[in-house]
């Protein structure tokens, strides 16, 4: 009989907070047999990640597994010098965030000759092994991406690297947490065949809060504050979930056409329908507004109306590359404008270049009448503080070295949004908005979830009461659920103080079912180009 690769028994993470001792995730069970995936799904602060870090003994310094078993092919996982000896070389771990794993001081190529020297390839045959792994993820040209550093890749990409960090290796099991993150829904399955198509024979344990991921593993198991609530198949978990909050988390799920919505529990088939697609359009001087297929629905899309922000043709390149070209549109005061393509297509560069970031090549940016940054005219700092940008990895806006609460402090201070001593007030104020409890202030970055900093970052940006916030996939790493929570509560705040909100997503369904107004980034050229 067939042994699992993975065993997961009765497994409690506890956390030690002064005498007192928390239990984080109680009495989980699973396992993984070679060749099967599993995806771990439920909202954030669920117990996902701590699950995937006792596995590999990476819990942070207060937090351990208590109590438990864990087996991996047959034996007792060791612990120690023997666990570190297998991380990497048979337990692989494919991270949420691309950039953050990868040396920003070393090329790629320099990163991938390390792992192929680990499995003992010879030096004059390591390049050729390297392009050779590139091209198995997808890259067309190896050889250019070799050359290059971490942050000259897109996010896509920068996944990409990672998963062919993970065949320099001998992985029987493959540890991936959140492994489709901002990525459109067209490279979520890619990635997910490739991973299935590349580790044909290694177990998989997918860690996510997208359902669409969940779908694509071969079973799943529901977590809701460290405990399990619901296994087995995907398909028949999804088709009949039988917990009340299974059932929640699917109903969650942005629904694009208001139609639809009025259907209520007509089941997951539909809830899931998007409208038909209609032809890309591009935007250039001659692109029109997208308008929605569904004529019933009462919402007027793409009436473009002079108000905050006019994006007067604006380009941009890089190393000879156009990103941007002719990109022509307004953002009317509190609207909702989304922007919609996929991933590596130029729509965070657009973002960076509202932001002061990134200088355009060609073109300008007005704000209320008032030229805001040109080919000719520097950023104007004084009116660029009005536009606020909750960025796609929260992390790389926290200082590593500094508490939650500290941060919130020296920025209320700073910039005096409160008299001197009402700044814990304040703090607790915006977390409450966002959802988040007091207790997070004592936290560094590295110690709390993915969703929970990006949280942080929302409530940080909240406090400056923006005219125009950027969103640049901005819930990405939030649930289902608490996407609509925070999105929901982002809308009322903006429409409070009369600004706009640019959301830019790869995500149909959520674009669609939240904004005003829609502009879809899509030129062929440019998308190859770009690879």
């Amino acid at each position: 009989m067939e042994k699992p690769i993975l065993q997961y028994n009765n497994g409690v993470v506890a956390a030690k907070l002064d005498r007192t001792e928390k239990e984080l995730v109680c009495g989980v069970s699973f396992h993984i047999f070679p060749g099967e995936s599993l995806a771990l799904i439920g909202e954030t602060g669920s117990g996902k990640t701590l699950i995937a870090q006792s596995i590999m003994g990476v819990l942070p310094g207060n937090v351990s597994l208590v109590s438990g078993e864990i087996s991996f092919c047959g034996n007792t996982l060791p612990k120690g010098k023997k666990l570190r000896s297998i991380l990497g070389r048979e337990i692989v771990y494919i991270p949420q965030n691309g950039h953050e794993f990868l040396d920003p001081s070393r090329s790629i190529r320099r990163q991938l000759f390390d792992s192929i020297g680990k499995l003992g390839v010879a030096p004059s045959q390591r390049y050729a092994f390297a392009c050779e792994k590139l091209a198995q993820v997808g890259f067309a040209q190896p050889e250019a991406i070799l050359k290059q550093y971490p942050f000259q890749l897109s996010g896509g990409m920068a996944q990409r690297v990672t998963i062919a960090l993970a065949l320099c290796s001998e992985a029987k099991l493959l540890i991936a947490d959140e492994p489709t993150n901002g990525l459109d829904q067209d490279s979520k399955r890619q990635t997910l065949s490739l991973l299935n198509e590349l580790f044909p024979d290694a177990a998989k344990l997918i860690i996510t809060h997208d359902i669409s991921v969940a779908a694509e593993c071969d079973r799943l198991l529901v977590l809701c504050g460290g405990r399990m609530l619901e296994t087995g198949i995907s398909s028949e978990v999804l088709a009949a979930p039988h917990h009340p909050y299974t059932k929640a988390l699917m109903s969650a799920v942005p629904i694009p056409d208001p139609d639809l919505e009025k259907a209520g529990n007509a089941g997951l088939a539909n809830r899931n329908r998007l409208l038909p697609v209609l032809p890309p359009l591009s935007f250039g001087k001659d692109s029109v507004p997208y308008r929605n297929a569904a004529e019933k629905s009462q919402r007027t899309r793409m009436v473009v109306l002079r108000g905050m922000i006019s994006i007067q043709n604006i380009e941009k390149s890089f190393s000879g590359n156009p990103v941007l070209q002719d990109v022509s549109f307004d953002i009317p005061d509190g609207k909702i404008c989304g922007v919609f393509g996929k991933s590596g297509i130029g729509k965070s560069t657009l973002a960076k270049v509202l932001c002061g970031v990134c200088p355009p090549d060609a073109g300008a940016v007005m704000l209320d009448g008032q030229t805001l940054v040109s080919a000719d005219h520097p950023y104007d700092r004084r009116l660029g503080i009005r536009i606020q940008m909750v960025y796609q990895q929260p992390y790389a806006t926290l200082d590593p070295s500094q508490k939650i609460g500290a941060g919130f402090t020296e920025l209320i201070r700073y910039h005096r949004f409160r008299p001197k001593g009402e700044e814990l007030s304040l703090t607790k104020e915006m977390l409450d908005k966002v959802g988040l409890a007091p207790q997070i202030l004592a936290h560094l970055p590295h110690q709390i979830s993915g969703g929970e900093a990006q949280r942080v970052a929302i409530a940080r940006c909240l406090l400056f009461r923006p005219k125009l916030l950027i969103l640049d996939e901005a819930t990405s790493m939030l649930d289902v659920s608490t996407q609509a929570n925070v999105l929901g509560m982002i809308r009322r705040q903006m429409r409070e103080s009369g600004g706009g909100i640019l959301l830019i997503s790869h995500d149909e369904a959520l674009v669609k079912s939240l904004c005003d107004q829609i502009y879809v980034f899509d030129n062929t050229k440019q998308k190859e180009r770009r690879q």
